[in-house]
């Protein structure tokens, strides 16, 4: 089964692997929750939002988990960003 490297833009942390077929699934659904303008999506309510858009005949598993380091992997990409000094954190999508 092939796996996707989902690095992190923290400097000290260990990139992980996961199944191509739960990155593919979980990148599609934050690139559809994020909006590509401010105010943009609170970080807070992302897993939310990305449980929407996932199959519901194959589970993935922690969707908290997978929504984070994929979230992590797509900043790493530049397909997406943080709003600089919001607190708590919003997202945005670089088109």
């Amino acid at each position: 089964m092939e796996r996707v490297l989902c690095e992190t833009p923290a400097t000290g942390r260990k990139a992980v692997r996961i199944d191509r077929w739960k990155y593919d699934f979980v990148a599609e659904a934050i690139l559809s929750a994020v909006p590509d303008t401010e105010p943009g999506l609170f970080f807070k309510g992302l897993p939310t939002q990305v449980a929407k858009y996932l199959p519901e005949d194959k589970p993935i598993g922690s969707v908290g988990w997978y929504t984070t380091t994929v979230k992590l992997s797509l900043e790493v990409k530049g397909k997406l960003r943080r709003l600089a000094g919001v607190w708590p954190q919003r997202l945005v999508k670089v088109l």
